[in-house]
């Protein structure tokens, strides 16, 4: 089975009782402070719970609530605006709305998980699936969708794992057919959407739902319709487990959803890699890399940075190595389907229709089937 090893690492959130001293002691000390390191990692400089910033009225800020000393610290009434608006004289921000919040909320924990990062398994399953395995404190294991049991079971056993968890992405049979068989022989919990049920998730969940994992961390969840109108996708520190709406230089096929939700959907996983910060890697749910790059190469036959990842790929699949995980900042210098706004692919998005096209929906419609009708696939 492959390794990909260690996902980017997060410092752990500093823990008093760690110290040797009793959780009980009574102390008169304030709280210790956060390290320079652990400020650094969380991508956000914070203070006690809370990130804040300083700030100068008037500058701009997308924290709402207290803003004494000229700290900007979330409350609870807090709400976020996609672009940031500047605060009052007298330290009172816009009220915006709470879309952006979930974003830096993912920056903070991201930064502040209490749980070593995690390692991640790669199992090839099927034809092209991967599943992924998430394997945390004392060999504590996620299994994110279940595609086939057999190989995710030989992987489990190899390698001593202790599978505490299931997520599931979304209802198709590529993704839950091996779910059976695999929680008969580790009973755990299946997270997944609504639409799961019927094969086995006991734990529905949706959109900016969180849950925690002992011994491997938090999740955030967000709903990604396009491929599907269940889909989910979930994020544990740095990492995204995005199943079929994001591929490595691709996205999924419009099954059942609209090229507005993809669209809308990658924005949003791109988004959350921003809040993120530097090492934010997605983890798709096919090995379709190659391909994927084939159709990029063609779209954006100048992108020096796709020719570089074609023969880099290229030399990874020759070892029989996986290429289904990269970081955000690749996928937004490769990946077609993240580029729609880019000037170069949009003119060959129009040459290929025989029109201008002046709406971002209607231009990542038209790439779509542009890259349906290059793999000589009916349209959908």
């Amino acid at each position: 089975m492959i390794r990909t090893g260690h996902a980017p690492s997060s410092a752990p959130r500093p823990d008093a009782t760690s110290s040797g001293q009793g959780k009980n002691q009574a102390s008169s000390a304030p709280p210790a402070q956060p390290a320079r390191s652990q400020r650094a990692a969380s991508g956000l400089p914070w203070r006690g719970s809370f990130p804040w910033r300083s700030h100068d009225p008037g500058e701009p800020c997308r924290l709402v609530g207290r803003h004494d000393r000229g700290d900007c610290r979330p409350s609870s009434r807090e709400r976020l605006s996609i672009e940031p608006r500047p605060c009052s004289e007298n330290g009172v921000a816009n009220m915006p709305t709470k879309a952006f919040l979930a974003l830096v909320r993912l920056r903070y924990h991201a930064g502040m998980s209490t749980v070593t990062a995690p390692t991640i398994h790669c199992i090839p399953v099927l034809a092209d699936n991967y599943v992924w395995l998430i394997e945390g404190a004392d060999r504590a294991t996620v299994i994110v969708d279940a595609g086939e049991a057999g190989p995710i079971i030989e992987a489990i056993e190899s390698r001593g794992l202790k599978p505490v968890a299931t997520l599931i992405t979304h209802h198709h049979g590529d993704h839950v057919q091996g779910l059976g068989e695999l929680t008969r022989r580790f009973p755990m919990p299946v997270y997944g959407p609504d639409s799961c049920r019927r094969v086995g998730v006991d734990t529905v969940v949706g959109e900016g739902d969180r849950f925690t994992i002992p011994q491997v961390g938090e999740f955030a969840v967000m709903a990604t319709p396009g491929h599907t109108q269940d889909h989910l996708s979930f994020i544990n520190g740095q990492a995204i487990f995005c199943g079929d709406t994001l591929f490595t230089a691709g996205c999924g096929r419009l099954f059942e959803g609209t090229a507005a939700q993809m669209l809308h959907s990658l924005a949003r996983l791109a988004d959350a890699a921003d809040a993120i910060g530097d090492g934010a890697t997605i983890y798709c749910g096919h090995e379709y890399t190659t391909d994927s790059l084939r159709f990029a190469a063609h779209a954006e036959p100048d992108n020096a940075d796709i020719a570089a990842r074609v023969r880099e790929v290229a030399a990874m699949r020759a070892k029989g190595e996986p290429t289904a995980s990269a970081s955000m900042d690749l996928e937004k210098r490769t990946n077609p389907f993240l580029r729609i706004r880019e000037p170069v692919l949009r003119r060959a998005v129009e040459a290929y229709v025989g029109d201008t096209i002046e709406n971002d929906i209607e231009a990542f419609a038209q790439l779509r089937h542009w890259k349906d009708d290059f793999d000589g696939l009916a349209r959908l």
